[in-house]
């Protein structure tokens, strides 16, 4: 093999071409970089070590797949949020509406949140009947012809909880399609449609809906049990990122949701132009209630979830503490400019230990 020595002038002009082109690449970087202020909020809004939370659909036996991705840490560019909603919070406990509240909310366009209290348990109430609409799907993702299956509303089957915020009902000995039961429960919260579904659905898919998101499945005779804001929102997360159910059934069920009828909670403050799906549910007796709610919020192009979940001596109080806390979210979330850095009130004159309707206003 033929080797040939290269003079040491171009070793050492080559050195000086490539110094030079490094340089000339670094200021273009500096140029043409984004700024770090620019970085997208899901990477800069994070702390450097906040880890990221893969929640994983579980009950398969070679697949594992995600459902949600979100930073484990609460996102520090919702501190001005955070102390909105905490103030909200205290202001209507000092009003006597609420004995205590909390709230978890996300933002869905980068997964980032932020929770006050949001690990206190609460009893779900009416929450779980969006546990029933999602089993009643994954059940008709193997019997295709199950909506239009008819029961007939009997005396025998007459149950159904006291509610405070009744719409709707179905009507004794009239028989009705699984689909408009399932309208009936979710639109208009009817305890009786709830009770004919409960009675002829699979009770199998139903806990594994609570296992396959990675929660404790319940015992369906414990009238004791509890779950948290974080916890329950995982099923409208579900929903929303359609990786549990299919596209179609998922897009299903928000529709629905998208048409209850309860109006003076979460949605009360919100414009009728922005669409929410949202679920509310009570219970209690005496001097303790509790009142709850969770919902989409699809506001321009920045949705996001909110779930507020309340105790007090009166429910017709605590929707009134609902609809504060969020009217304190929406406005955070509507307001003009909110790359500016927020020092100040997010919610100006706010209403002071407002006074519930002396009607429940359903539209």
């Amino acid at each position: 093999m033929l080797r040939k020595s290269i003079p040491a002038r171009f070793l050492i002009l080559s050195a000086l071409l490539g110094s030079a082109v490094t340089i000339g690449l670094f200021f273009l970087y500096q140029k043409y970089s984004v700024p770090d202020n620019e970085i997208p909020a899901i990477v800069a809004a994070e702390k450097p070590d906040c880890k990221y939370n893969l929640d994983r659909l579980h009950g398969y036996k070679y697949v594992h797949p995600i459902f949600s991705v979100e930073p484990e840490c609460e996102s520090e560019k919702y501190s001005v949020l955070k102390s909105e909603v905490t103030s909200v919070v205290e202001s209507e406990k000092n009003c006597g509406n609420i004995s205590s509240a909390s709230v978890y909310f996300m933002n869905l366009s980068d997964n980032t949140w932020m929770s006050v209290n949001g690990r206190e348990q609460f009893h779900p109430g009416s929450l779980l009947k969006i546990v029933q609409l999602i089993t009643y799907l994954k059940m008709s993702e193997t019997d295709p012809g199950l909506f239009q299956k008819k029961i007939q509303f009997r005396k025998d089957e007459v149950f159904g909880m006291p509610q405070t915020f009744n719409s709707k009902t179905i009507e004794l000995g009239h028989s009705y399609t699984i689909k408009d039961l399932l309208h009936s429960m979710i639109a208009n919260s009817d305890n009786y449609a709830t009770t004919l579904l409960s009675n002829h659905m699979d009770t199998t898919v139903f806990l594994t809906a609570f296992s396959d998101i990675g929660l404790s499945r319940p015992n369906l005779k414990d009238l004791g049990y509890t779950i948290n804001a974080l916890n329950y929102s995982k099923f409208f997360r579900v929903l929303y990122d359609a990786g549990y159910l299919s596209g179609s059934s998922s897009e299903y069920a928000i529709s629905l949701l998208t048409q209850c009828d309860f109006k003076d909670g979460i949605v009360q403050p919100i414009p009728a132009t922005v669409k929410v799906a949202h679920k509310f549910g009570e219970t209690g007796f005496g001097n303790t209630h509790e009142l709850h709610e969770s919902a989409i919020v699809f506001l321009n192009n920045s949705p996001y979830l909110i779930t507020i979940m309340t105790t007090g001596p009166d429910v017709n109080k605590q929707k009134v503490s609902i609809s504060n806390i969020s009217r304190a979210v929406y406005e955070y979330m509507n307001a003009p400019l909110r790359t500016a850095p927020k020092t100040g009130p997010i919610v100006e004159n706010m209403p002071k230990c407002r006074q519930p309707a002396t009607s429940n206003s359903f539209l």
